[in-house]
C-alpha cells in the first residue's frame, strides 16, 4: 500500500468513526484533507463515502466540493452538489466564479460536435447546478459572451436554422435556471434574424420551415431582446422580400 493509499484509508476509517456525532465539522475537515490530496483515488473515495460527510454544512468542504465538481462529468454533478447544506453557499469566496465556469462546461458538453452529452444529463446537471446559483449573489455571466456567437448566426437556410433553434433551446433553459443573461444573447440572435430576412430570396411559402422558423424566433427573441435589436427587425421584416403575411405584420 502507498503511502497516498495510507492516507486515504486512515481518513475514511476517522470520518467513518465520527459520521453522525457532534463532532461533524472534524468530519468535514476530514473530508476537505481527503480532497486537497489532488489524485483521482482520493476524489473517488470521498464520493463514494459521502455518507461520511453529508450534509455539507462548512464553508471549507462545501466550496472544495463545489470546484472539485468542475474535474467531474455533468452526470456525476449531482453527487457532489446535492450534499451541500444551502445556507453555508451564500459565504462560499468564489461561488459565483466556480458557478459561472461550471456552466460553461456543461453548455460546451451539451453543444460539442461529437457526442454531446443527452437531454436527462443536462436536466440532471442543471438542476444541481441551479440550487446552487440561486444561492448566490451575482454570479458571473462569462457564458452569456460564450453563447451569443452560437446562437448568432443568420439563418439563411433550413440547415443553419435548425442548429440555431437548438442551441436558442438549450440558452433559454440556461437562462430560466439564472445561469445566463437572456438580454444578451437574445439580442444577438434577433440580430442574425434580421440579416436572415435581409436577404435577397425569392418569396417563401409560409410553411417552409425556413418561414415558420423566422417567424417563431423572431417573436420569441424578440420580447426579451433590447429596442435597437427589435428596430433592426422591424425594418428588416417591412422590407424584406422574402417573408410572406401574416408572418410580415407579426414581426413588424
Amino acid at each position: 500500500m502507498s503511502l497516498t493509499d495510507d492516507v486515504i484509508e486512515q481518513l475514511l476509517r476517522g470520518s467513518g468513526d465520527l459520521a453522525n456525532t457532534e463532532r461533524h465539522e472534524v468530519t468535514e475537515l476530514m473530508g476537505a484533507v481527503l480532497l486537497s490530496i489532488d489524485e483521482r483515488a482520493a476524489r473517488d473515495a470521498f464520493i463514494d463515502n459521502i455518507d461520511h460527510f453529508a450534509p455539507v454544512k462548512t464553508v471549507l468542504l462545501g466550496e472544495t466540493m463545489l470546484r472539485t465538481t468542475g474535474r467531474r462529468l455533468p452526470h456525476d454533478w449531482h453527487r457532489w452538489l446535492d450534499p451541500i447544506v444551502l445556507d453555508s453557499i451564500e459565504n462560499f469566496n468564489e461561488g459565483a466564479a466556480w458557478i459561472d465556469y461550471l456552466a460553461q462546461q456543461l453548455w460546451v458538453a451539451a453543444t460539442r460536435d461529437e457526442e454531446p452529452i443527452g437531454e436527462s444529463e443536462i436536466d440532471s446537471a442543471l438542476g444541481s447546478l441551479t440550487r446552487i446559483a440561486n444561492s448566490i449573489d451575482g454570479t458571473d455571466e462569462r457564458l452569456t459572451e460564450h453563447v451569443k456567437p452560437a446562437v448568432a448566426l443568420a439563418p439563411v437556410n433550413e440547415e443553419v436554422a435548425q442548429a440555431q433553434a437548438a442551441r436558442l433551446e438549450l440558452a433559454f433553459r440556461f437562462a430560466e435556471a439564472d445561469l445566463l443573461g437572456a438580454k444578451q444573447f437574445a439580442s444577438a440572435a434577433l440580430v442574425s434574424v434580421a440579416e436572415a430576412l435581409e436577404q435577397p430570396f425569392e418569396p417563401i411559402a409560409i410553411d417552409a420551415p425556413l418561414s415558420r422558423h423566422v417567424e417563431r424566433w423572431g417573436s420569441r427573441l424578440a420580447r426579451c431582446a433590447d429596442d435597437a435589436s427589435r428596430d433592426r427587425l422591424r425594418e428588416a421584416a417591412a422590407n424584406s422580400g422574402w417573408i410572406s403575411s401574416p408572418f410580415k405584420e407579426t414581426l413588424v
